[in-house]
């Protein structure tokens, strides 16, 4: 089964995010089982994950704290930012990086991902794309954001991990 059609189970879904309210949770769930029952395919599908994945699925308590703190440092540098864009490694992986940033004197790319805590591990994807962006770049998917428009190939820049305290 090709890797985009395989489904993800409940349970296995519900162990590897964080949601912020057992409602949401609920809505998710119920969301997932209609299509699964329904083995929908195509775009109502993908527009179906896509809404869960981009809606509910997102940094809570302290990571969105340190993610919003670091946004705000960045903005007052001088610096170019985008947030939350997705980049595609040479190989195909793609990650969402939390921070690109761009020196308007230099042209200088940086790559930032937020980490809360010591332990906040990195998800697969940012295993396998950050080494490969570091050593080859990558390209901006999707519309991309105002200054870091889709398509736009990154030169070969090392994604640095900002941890919290």
């Amino acid at each position: 089964m090709p890797a985009h059609r395989r489904s993800l189970p409940v349970a296995e879904f519900s162990a590897r995010v964080d949601l912020a309210t057992s409602v949401e949770w609920d809505q998710a769930r119920t969301a997932i089982i209609g299509h699964e029952a329904r083995r929908s395919t195509g775009a109502a599908c993908v527009a179906a994950w896509r809404r869960i994945t981009l809606t509910l699925i997102r940094p809570t308590g302290s990571g969105a704290a340190f993610e919003q703190a670091v946004g705000a440092n960045l903005e007052q540098s001088g610096l170019t930012v985008g947030q939350q864009i997705t980049i595609e490694a040479q190989s195909g992986v793609r990650t969402r990086l939390d921070f690109l940033t761009q020196d308007p004197l230099t042209g200088d790319i940086g790559c930032i991902e937020c980490k809360a805590s010591s332990t906040a591990p990195l998800t697969p994807n940012q295993t396998l794309a950050f080494p490969e962006i570091g050593q080859s770049g990558g390209t901006i998917v999707g519309a991309g954001k105002p200054g870091f428009p889709g398509g736009l190939q990154l030169p070969p820049t090392a994604v640095q991990i900002l941890r919290g305290p």
